[in-house]
């Protein structure tokens, strides 16, 4: 009895698989084929016996059986297996022997075998529509068939064509596919020589060359940010003081950690006998008039106040003579701050610092920017 129409099965492989089940009948272990597909649709018919041995309880494979590899197969390949039968029938009946049923019905699967190997061929094949009219589509010969291309003709009859020309395609389309080259492809297209050249560039800076965009403004095209363009464009923060061009300028690698730290007071509101100098001369370069740093405000709220060493424009008491210009820090709670400052430097490249609370504890990092000369106005 042959209870299912299947005859074969497929199994992605693994790389740790190597009994493979089947659950339909066949009556010889050489009954089987099995065919190994690779990642890329190469296919292989694996030798039995070599490659694989086919195998079932009892030698029984009127329910399947298993089939068993020798070896592993990697992830992407499949295994194909699959019954395939001699197509002979070899049992001769006598007249007036007792009727052998089990050997006539076997003989009945395997012809039911066999028709079910030609339906799994047949279903492979191309066929025409039901509702076609008859239609032979027998082939043209090996000796037409070679070097030409296969079509139809006006009929659906099958055809050898000979290049394109004999191909359904418009004429624009023949000009095109009988193109030897992509180059002639292109012109046939109509596309310039010159966005030939451009379309063939590996790469964005390949084709800003190609462009006759200058290497300036390919720089100038990739800035990540409208700073970073205005340092290409080398317009960033440009100032003329006392016939000298003045700009800000990122330090490349500034140094971690702080500089220095105030952290005693002997009183409030005094520059010059309750201050502290910060000394900024040993990390700028010479010229720099500002710098840009982190100021760290700790332990007490209040506020902390600043000027250039030695400037007697800003007085030596600021709190008292309300010099708002210059406060450095103001913090209202006793939380730990710390925030970028733009402090300007006296001309030996330091500051003097006072607070209005001995509690508080300043810290300075070294200059993340500096606002250095560039030259002549």
């Amino acid at each position: 009895m042959i209870p299912t129409t299947i005859n074969k099965t497929q199994y992605d492989c693994n790389g740790v698989q190597t009994v493979f089940p089947f659950a339909f009948k066949i009556f010889n272990e050489t009954d089987i084929v099995v065919i190994l597909r690779d990642s890329v649709g190469k296919e292989t018919t694996l030798e039995f016996l070599s490659d694989y041995d086919v195998t079932a309880e009892n030698d029984d494979f009127s329910d399947g059986g298993n089939v068993e590899t020798f070896e592993t197969y990697d992830s992407g390949n499949s295994l194909t297996i699959m019954r395939v039968l001699e197509l002979k029938q070899e049992t001769k009946y006598k007249n007036l022997e007792k009727f052998p049923a089990q050997t006539f019905e076997n003989d009945l699967d395997k012809q039911t075998c066999i028709a079910q190997q030609i339906l799994e061929k047949i279903s492979r094949a191309i066929q025409t529509a039901v509702t076609d009219e008859e239609t032979s589509l027998e082939i043209p010969s090996k000796l037409e068939r070679a070097g030409n291309l296969f079509g139809f003709d006006a009929e659906g009859r099958p055809m050898a064509v000979t290049g394109i020309s004999g191909a359904p395609t418009t004429e624009f389309m023949a000009t095109l596919l009988d193109d030897e080259t992509a180059a002639a492809a292109l012109t046939t297209l109509g596309i310039s020589a010159f966005i030939q050249t451009l379309l063939d560039d590996a790469n964005a800076a390949a084709a800003l060359t190609t462009l006759g965009i200058s290497a300036f403004i390919q720089t100038l095209l990739v800035a990540v940010n409208a700073g970073a363009a205005r340092t290409t464009l080398d317009v960033y923060s440009k100032v003329e003081i006392d016939g000298m061009v003045y700009q800000w300028i990122p330090v490349a690698d500034p140094s971690q950690g702080w500089l220095q730290s105030v952290t005693s007071w002997t009183g409030t509101d005094d520059f010059d006998n309750h201050g502290a100098i910060i000394d900024f001369s040993s990390v700028v370069p010479t010229g720099t008039i500002a710098i840009l740093c982190t100021v760290g405000h700790y332990s007490q709220g209040g506020t902390s106040m600043y000027r250039g060493n030695g400037d007697t424009n800003i007085s030596n008491t600021p709190f008292t003579d309300n010099e708002n210009s210059h406060v450095l820090t103001a913090e209202s709670s006793n939380a730990d701050i710390r925030k970028p400052r733009e402090i300007w430097l006296g001309a030996d490249y330091k500051i003097q610092v006072t607070i209005n609370h001995t509690s508080i504890d300043l810290h300075f990092s070294p200059p993340i920017a500096v606002y250095v000369p560039i030259g002549a106005a």
